[in-house]
């Protein structure tokens, strides 16, 4: 019964030479050696063409050719064969080589080279990352690991400059502050690959969207465009939903027509970039011309169901089907259905309400010819010895098979649609995967060694800041594993389990030793930097001011030098970029209008941000910044700008207790009040105190026509302030401590 099933009724009947007796004394078992039966496929075996055994059997299927088969070996000494009804079996005898020969019924052969031995080759830990990688602030970039045993980690010496993140074969640094680290892969064995990256100071690349800055859409119609740079995750908004909706999910934009009218769409960052499109719905008609995702030439197989998007034109559409014996379709608001019915062809026309219509062929043919034999491992694999990797087979003609060249290496089984290799030994083998025609897929397998390395994942040299603790992983050797410093002063170390902590004290350095059972060691340098217990404070720590203002700002705290960053260059500059030490200044200049964020980062790697909201220039009277927030124990004096309006200028405060203002020409100035402080202990109407509340003072500027403008001064409380509230509704307190 084997070799009528192997076979369709359609190859039967395509060899018109087969008589029914034939086919009846095969079924049931007579004559079978005597009777040839072709299959319409030529001759061929799962085995390769170059195999290697060590000293056992191997079996393989015999297929295609005209049955019944033979086999020979050219050396007995080394290997013999036996074919049995479709099975190949080889017996390795002894080292050396021979030459194994596959015979059908009619004389047509296949010719095997057989090694009765081993290989031992074996591919190092590598990582396609030059020895020195560049990446900017908030940028990432992401490379490849391979040969070694997985499974791979990897480290950062510095996670404060730069953190990495991993997937399978592929990992991704990503730029946090400026500054150096070492980053280090480790595979199974202990294996390690390490190289630098340094992390420049430059901008992150701005927002930015595929979509046009203009952009038309038909009504009921949804556009989608791809969003990326700035940070993510990304918002949008329309100023006019009754004509344009917009919204984001992860990296895409979409913008959909509702009715006719136009609407700017307002696309944002997480830290308030932004990009403008103008979407606009035409009175009739469609934006875009009729189309589908459709190709223009489809070929199925029979049962085959394909669904496309319809877009473009004018809605609603329809769909009218050329021969609906080979292939039917339907179409639902704008999705196209195609079904695959009978062998033949069909021509699917899709239409608008305006006539305009899309034709696409569709070529019904037998089921299962559509795809090639395919594997989901792709041509090479690693993987170490005692480990099994599983991937999906399609395509091609069911049922599948599998062979290796090197089962002393690794071997290969097929379940279904599931391939499976499993590694035996270190070295190197071919496994061939075949569908029931025979054609196959080659895959180069390397094995890797079992044996494994004391090993940690931190790299060889560590930088953390006192009272802040690292984890890493140990692994190889022999456990249990324990640790020990050369200077507790400066850095402790535990073990527990398998993950090593190293935790700063002081500044300083230490050795870290890290040992397993049998006294292997590694060794890691680990210096620890000042605290940085003090936070970072910047003041005023946020503002609102013009186009063309310049605004200063003082920073303290932390721990000196400061960095700072914009993540908006277009909307603001700032200078110096570096702030050497603590009470130290640098000033914004605002460029264009808009929101960004400004960023400072101390030399432990603390950051401190802060928004400017950037708004276009004003003929008409006003203050620059319009609104301030500084923390209740500021006392420095406050510098606003006067704009417009015609001189001279007079100012008010609405509280002098808290403020008392002064103009200079067109300069406001706001200092102290009769407290000669600026402490608050804001309260809520039940006379309660509300921590971290805050409280306004308005400063008003009046022109010599009477002409006013007004800012605010928001004073946060920071727990500075104490005592009881003095006044109601006023929620002052005595002297700051």
């Amino acid at each position: 019964m084997y070799l009528v099933k192997k076979m369709s009724i359609r190859q039967l009947v395509s060899l018109g030479v087969i008589t029914f007796l034939s086919l009846f004394l095969v079924a049931c078992g007579g004559g079978a050696g005597t009777v040839g039966i072709a299959t319409g496929t030529a001759l061929y075996t799962t085995a390769p063409s170059t195999i290697t055994i060590n000293s056992g059997t191997t079996s393989y299927t015999i297929g295609g050719g005209t049955a019944p088969y033979k086999s020979s070996s050219s050396n007995a000494n080394v290997a013999t064969t036996e074919v049995k009804g479709s099975t190949l079996t080889i017996s390795g005898l002894s080292s050396g080589v021979a030459q194994i020969t596959v015979v059908d019924a009619v004389g047509a052969s296949v010719t095997l080279a057989l090694t009765v031995g081993s290989g031992n080759t074996v591919t190092a830990l590598f990582t396609t990352a030059p020895s020195q990688v560049t990446v900017g602030v908030g940028a990432t970039t992401a490379f490849t690991i391979g040969g070694g045993k997985p499974t791979y980690v990897i480290s950062s010496s510095n996670t404060s400059v730069a953190t990495v993140a991993i997937n399978n074969n592929l990992f991704i640094i990503t730029g946090v502050t400026a500054g150096a680290a070492q980053i280090a892969v480790f595979d199974a064995t202990g294996s390690a690959v390490t190289f630098n990256v340094t992390v420049g100071s430059g901008a992150v690349t701005a927002l930015y969207t595929t979509a046009a800055s203009t952009v038309l859409v038909a009504s009921g119609e949804t556009a989608t465009f791809s969003v990326a740079g700035g940070t993510a995750p990304y918002t949008a908004t329309s100023n006019n939903a009754s004509a344009i909706t917009a919204s984001v999910s992860g990296p895409n934009l979409s913008i959909k027509g509702v009715a006719t009218g136009t609407a700017q769409v307002l696309l944002f960052d997480a830290k308030g970039a932004s990009v403008t499109i103008t979407a606009t719905v035409a009175a009739t008609g469609s934006a875009t011309t009729l189309y589908t995702a459709a190709p223009s030439s489809l070929t199925f197989a029979v049962g085959e169901i394909g669904s496309y998007t319809v877009g473009g034109g004018t809605g609603p559409y329809s769909v009218a089907t050329s021969n609906r014996s080979a292939a039917t379709a339907s179409i639902a608001g704008n999705k196209l259905t195609v079904t695959g019915i009978a062998v033949g062809i069909a021509q699917i026309n899709v239409i608008d309400s305006l006539g305009a219509s899309v034709v696409v062929t569709v070529n019904v043919g037998s089921a299962g010819v559509a795809t090639s034999l395919y594997t989901t491992s792709g041509s090479a694999v690693n993987l170490a010895a005692g480990t099994t990797n599983t991937y999906s087979i399609g395509g091609g003609t069911t049922p599948y098979t599998s062979t290796s060249s090197n089962t002393a290496v690794a071997t290969a089984s097929v379940s279904g649609n599931t391939l499976s290799i499993r590694g035996i030994a270190a070295g190197s083998a071919q496994v061939l995967v075949f569908d029931a025609t025979g054609t196959s897929v080659n895959i180069a397998v390397t094995t890797s060694q079992v044996t494994t390395s004391l090993y940690t994942t931190s790299a060889s040299a560590v930088n953390l800041a006192a009272g802040i603790t690292n984890t890493y992983t140990v692994g190889g050797g022999t456990a249990p594993y324990t640790s020990t410093s050369s200077n507790t002063a400066v850095a402790t170390a535990s073990v527990s389990g398998n993950t090593l902590s190293i935790r700063g004290i002081a500044a300083g350095s230490a050795q870290v030793l890290v040992f397993d059972a049998t006294g292997t060691s590694v060794n890691i340098a680990v210096t620890t930097s000042q605290s940085g217990s003090v936070t970072i404070d910047v003041q005023p720590n946020g503002a609102s001011a013009n186009v063309g203002d310049v605004l200063q700002f003082l920073v303290s705290g932390g721990t000196a030098p400061y960095n700072i960053t914009v993540n908006n260059p277009s909307i603001a500059a700032v200078s110096p970029t570096t702030v050497a030490a603590s009470g130290g200044a640098f000033a914004a200049t605002l460029l264009n209008a808009g929101s960004t964020n400004v960023t400072i980062v101390d030399a432990l790697g603390q950051t401190k941000a802060f928004t400017l909201t950037v708004s276009q220039l004003s003929t008409s009277l006003r203050l620059s910044p319009s609104a301030i927030i500084i923390g209740e124990d500021s006392t420095i004096p406050l510098s606003f700008n006067i704009y417009g309006g015609t001189g001279p200028y007079r100012a008010f405060t609405s509280d002098q207790t808290l403020s008392s203002v002064s103009i200079t020409g067109a300069t406001l100035t706001i200092g102290l009040g009769s407290n000669l402080n600026r402490c608050i202990n804001p309260i809520d109407s039940s006379g309660l105190r509300i921590p971290q509340g805050t409280f306004d003072v308005i400063v008003t500027v009046v022109d010599s026509l009477g002409a006013s403008a007004t800012s605010i001064m928001t004073i946060k409380d920071n727990g500075v302030g104490n005592g009881s509230v003095v006044t109601q509704p006023a929620p002052f307190v005595a002297p700051c401590t």
